[in-house]
C-alpha cells in the first residue's frame, strides 16, 4: 500500500483510509496519542515536563498538541495505526522564516506553564544540532504507541509505512530517538544507522540518538 499524502494536516491511516475529519479533530487525536504515550519515564520528557510538576500531562499535551499542530501547518502529516494507539509524525525539512518561529516559540511557552524554560531549552537544542547538509529526507519528530498497547505491532507498522513512503519519493529519514531502546528499534526495523555524536542535555546525563537512513531507492517495492 502506498502513503498518499495530502493538504497539510492530513491523518493517513495504514488502511489508506483518509480521516475526513476538520482539522482540530485529527490533530486531537494525535494529540491524546502522544500525550498517552510520552507521559510516562520517557526521559528526554521526564526532564523536559518532570514527573512531580502538578497537572503534568495538562503541559505534556500543551506541548505535543502546540509541536504537532506547527508541523502539520507547515507541510507535515501524521500516520495513525488503526486502532488509533500508535502515531508518527513527520515533517518535511523546509526552512521556516523568524517569525514563524517566534509565534511558534511563544505558543510552546503559553501551553507548557512552569515547564516553558525546559521546553524551549529542548526546542533550541534539537534546532541547533540538526544537520544542514543532509540529502533529501523526512524528519520524523515524533512517533509513539500508547502503553496498553506497546508490544503489539504498532511501532513496526508505522515504521514500515514510512519506510514504504521514503522509499517511493526517494527520501531518506531523520529522527532523534529519545532513548537507546528507541534508537535500537530504529535501527532493527529501519535499518536507521546513528549520525554523529549524541545530543547530550547540557548539565544531565539525558540525551537523544540522531539517526539516518540509507534506504534501497533502486530495489523494487513489494505491491
Amino acid at each position: 500500500m502506498a502513503l498518499r499524502t495530502g493538504p497539510a494536516g492530513r491523518v493517513i491511516t495504514l488502511e489508506a483510509r483518509m480521516h475526513t475529519a476538520a482539522l482540530t479533530d485529527d490533530l486531537e487525536l494525535v494529540t491524546d496519542i502522544m500525550t498517552d504515550a510520552f507521559s510516562g519515564p520517557d526521559p528526554v520528557v521526564s526532564w523536559m515536563i518532570p514527573q512531580d510538576i502538578p497537572r503534568r500531562e495538562r503541559y505534556v499535551r500543551g506541548f505535543m498538541r502546540t509541536w504537532i499542530e506547527f508541523m502539520l501547518d507547515h507541510d507535515g502529516f501524521a500516520l495513525v495505526t488503526s486502532d488509533h494507539c500508535g502515531a508518527m509524525v513527520a515533517e518535511p525539512a523546509n526552512p521556516v522564516t523568524a517569525a514563524e518561529l517566534e509565534r511558534f516559540h511563544t505558543a510552546i511557552g503559553d501551553a507548557t506553564g512552569p515547564a516553558a524554560a525546559r521546553c524551549l531549552d529542548l526546542i533550541r537544542l534539537l534546532d541547533a544540532r540538526y544537520p544542514q547538509d543532509l540529502p533529501p529526507h523526512l524528519h520524523v519528530a515524533l512517533a509513539g504507541v500508547r502503553p496498553a498497547a506497546q508490544g503489539k505491532g504498532g511501532v513496526f507498522a508505522l515504521t514500515e509505512e514510512i519506510v514504504r513512503y521514503c522509499v517511493e519519493a526517494r527520501r531518506e529519514i531523520y529522527c532523534e530517538a529519545s532513548s537507546k531502546r528507541n534508537s535500537a528499534l530504529w535501527q532493527r526495523l529501519a535499518g536507521l544507522k546513528p549520525l554523529g555524536d549524541d545530543i547530550v542535555i547540557p548539565e544531565t546525563e539525558v540525551a537523544l540518538y540522531p539517526l539516518f537512513s540509507r534506504l534501497p531507492f533502486d530495489a523494487k517495492q513489494p505491491e
